[in-house]
């Protein structure tokens, strides 16, 4: 989604008072509304209505901070699961939020993640935490958590905040319990309850994501800040779709969709959308672009400045998404300082560029690499 730091995080958590004091984080359900979700030990059981704290503005150092009753929709009971889900009006959520996404990755490495809280020890401006993902253990409950490791800033009143990874900006798990220092551990453990555990108690609200680690980062990229916004701007919150053409020289062969039509400057237009035709073509589903449907290889061409680049992260994210079962890869050509060993040796190169760029984004590991019915997108930059 978007590589986090503390300015995204503001946007995308809320101060919860209900049952006790903790955090919660928006995310937008099936049904496209937008809710907050954090721990029912936090928000209490179904009915109740916890006072939710957040900033209209998204900076928790600026602005008026605006406190709504929300109402527990859904509570699944601390031995059960320790999850709530809670619904505010609608015109009380501010548009400048940030929605998370629930992601379930496989992960060799320790992941390094974020996190956000509203310790009572500290302000009501909360305290920002990292550390790296553990292994999952069961509780008495036989809930599945994360071990969150490298993680002792994390404390009471964190409960209910996500952990998101740190360079992906998904969730992959929410803060819900925390073991004290005892005779053999000097410091505190927290917990966290994985994304995938969350979304089967809530099977009715959330889809999750389940993403290779390579796969979900190229669909972060279409969430990346963009012009180094300090709010956080995110490319996904400014692209504009271009509107296009199909030149005449291109569906000689297959006329008869364009009888009657009046080409512009030697184009055809198409109402569809170009995002729509580019997902049917790599679906291999019913033409929308004639002849030029049958072609294995679309150049991209344009200015700089004119969006080539915006529209291969927004081509990448919407392959991904719709899950074809087509893999995707990425080369960026300004690493290839001799373009000529893609004429003379290119596959077994391209496989190594492949795992050598995704190392540099901090991939560890990237699919086992298959070319034969992949969509491949090189950018120049």
């Amino acid at each position: 989604m978007f590589p986090t730091t503390k300015e995204h995080l503001r946007r995308s958590i809320v101060r919860i008072q209900g049952k006790s004091r903790g955090t919660g984080f928006w995310i937008k359900g099936k049904d496209g509304q937008v809710y907050v979700l954090t721990c029912a030990h936090v928000a209490g059981v179904t009915g109740s209505k916890p006072e939710v704290r957040f900033y209209k503005s998204g900076d928790q150092f600026c602005g008026t901070e605006e406190a709504v009753e929300a109402r527990v929709k859904v509570h699944v009971a601390e031995d059960k699961g320790d999850i709530a889900l809670l619904s505010l009006p609608a015109d009380s959520i501010p548009l400048v939020i940030l929605p998370l996404q629930l992601l379930d990755i496989q992960f060799s490495d320790l992941p390094p993640f974020a996190a956000y809280g509203f310790p009572a020890a500290v302000s009501d401006h909360g305290r920002f935490a990292e550390g790296r993902l553990g292994s999952v253990v069961s509780s008495n409950e036989a809930r599945p958590l994360f071990q969150l490791m490298e993680a002792e800033e994390i404390r009471k009143g964190f409960s209910g905040g996500p952990v998101v990874h740190t360079s992906l900006g998904y969730v992959l798990g929410m803060i819900s319990d925390q073991e004290q220092p005892d005779d053999t551990s000097k410091a505190s453990i927290s917990y966290a309850l994985t994304a995938r555990f969350i979304a089967q108690k809530l099977p009715g609200y959330f889809d999750i994501q389940t993403l290779h680690p390579y796969d979900a980062w190229l669909s972060s990229l279409y969430h990346e800040v963009v012009l180094n916004d300090d709010k956080g701007m995110r490319l996904s919150d400014v692209y504009v779709e271009p509107f296009y053409g199909i030149h005449e020289s291109c569906v000689e062969k297959e006329r008869k969709p364009y009888e009657g039509q009046q080409t512009k400057g030697g184009f055809y237009p198409v109402e569809k959308s170009v995002h729509e035709a580019i997902n049917h073509k790599l679906a291999r589903q019913f033409s929308i672009l004639g002849e030029i449907e049958k072609n294995q290889l679309t150049l991209l061409l344009g200015y700089p400045g004119q969006g080539k680049t915006s529209f291969s992260k927004r081509v990448l994210h919407d392959h991904l998404m719709r899950k074809t079962g087509r893999p995707a890869y990425l080369v960026r050509l300004r690493y290839i300082a001799d373009p000529r060993i893609l004429r003379d040796n290119p596959f077994p190169f391209l496989e190594n560029e492949i795992a050598l760029q995704a190392q540099r984004s901090g991939i560890a590991n990237v699919p086992m690499i298959n070319f034969s019915n992949a969509l491949l997108i090189r950018q120049p930059f």
